[in-house]
């Protein structure tokens, strides 16, 4: 993975990347655990408490741009326990051991994905100072306007996916 330009989700490894201007650094932020919350009636994000990202980009004064994919929780379906064992593995470590299933393959239910159109919907920046020791309070504040950032995108662009109703929950 990096070969593709991957590097690990560790605030070391984002500080050193950023300090090149001319490079910019993706983080999926509900990750493993964002895996384990399914709801029908909505998309949750596993976000709540994923604050690390906020300080980071307080220490650098980097933008933050919140981008919510829609479709991909409807490319797969995981196949989870329901004691939760499987998920504790995962997170314990920090790689995914859940079993998926996309449409069938012959006999296997493991196969390709499900033809599930996929939206990208960019929202506006929030732009941070730079802040060499930030306090809670200022990851807290920025952090709220990630949230809200994440949250007008997906509200801005629901109903053009074809999901009018449906709500995105924060957890």
């Amino acid at each position: 993975m990096k070969r593709v330009g991957a590097i690990a989700a560790e605030s070391k490894e984002i500080k050193r990347v950023l300090t090149n201007k001319e490079e910019h650094v993706g983080v999926v932020l509900d990750g493993i655990a964002g895996m384990f919350q399914n709801d029908s009636n909505a998309e949750r994000a596993w976000i709540l408490q994923r604050k690390g990202i906020v300080k980071i980009a307080l220490t650098t004064g980097t933008p933050i741009v919140p981008v919510y994919g829609f479709g991909h929780s409807s490319m797969w379906r995981i196949l989870v326990d329901p004691f939760g064992i499987l998920e504790r593995i995962s997170l314990a470590l920090n790689v995914s051991v859940v079993p998926f299933c996309g449409r069938p393959f012959g006999l296997l239910p493991f196969g390709p994905p499900y033809r599930t159109p996929v939206l990208v919907a960019i929202g506006d920046p929030v732009v941070v100072p730079k802040v060499e020791t930030p306090t809670q309070e200022q990851i807290d504040e920025y952090h709220g306007k990630l949230l809200e950032g994440f949250q007008h995108a997906f509200d801005r662009h629901k109903a053009a996916y074809g999901w009018p109703e449906k709500k995105l929950k924060m957890v």
